[in-house]
């Protein structure tokens, strides 16, 4: 008898879980970014994280779309220390610039920065840089769109 409300339970459970992970009325199920629907249709929505002021990513954060909101000064994105497949994607929203600064000792591979340059948006709304990691010490620029400078210190 215990054997059998322990296989009872079991299913009960499973069953309870399995309903709960897609949800009914349109709701979507999502994981990282990537959504399924309750037609089982999957799709892909970057996560996005919204900066107004200076900030530093973590790695938890790749693949995100950083989208900076700064109307008045630029905002300075501090990268983390570089790690191989580790990707940004950063959009000036607003017109207010950006700067993209790589972690202590690491080098942006873009026209002729040093190690510790930084890459600046100097003020216009869309510009956009994706930057990935492809070793210890170096961030190797994969698209961008609009004007920047060396924004050297």
């Amino acid at each position: 008898m215990r054997k059998h409300l322990v296989i009872l339970l079991a299913l009960v459970m499973v069953l309870g879980f399995h309903s709960g992970a897609f949800a009914d009325d349109n709701d979507k199920f999502n994981v990282d970014g990537f959504y399924i629907d309750q037609d089982e249709r999957m799709s892909y929505k970057p996560l996005v994280k919204h900066i107004i002021t200076n900030d530093t990513v973590t790695a938890a954060e790749t693949g995100m779309l950083i989208l900076v909101n700064s109307s008045t000064t630029p905002a300075r994105l501090t990268l983390p220390s570089a790690q191989a497949g580790l990707i940004y994607t950063v959009v000036d929203g607003t017109g207010g610039g950006f700067i993209i600064k790589p972690a202590s000792g690491d080098i942006l591979n873009i026209l002729t920065l040093d190690t510790n340059d930084e890459i600046q948006s100097p003020d216009n709304a869309g510009d956009s840089m994706t930057v990935i990691a492809t070793g210890d010490t170096i961030w190797y620029v994969m698209d961008y769109g609009g004007t920047f400078v060396d924004g050297a210190q």
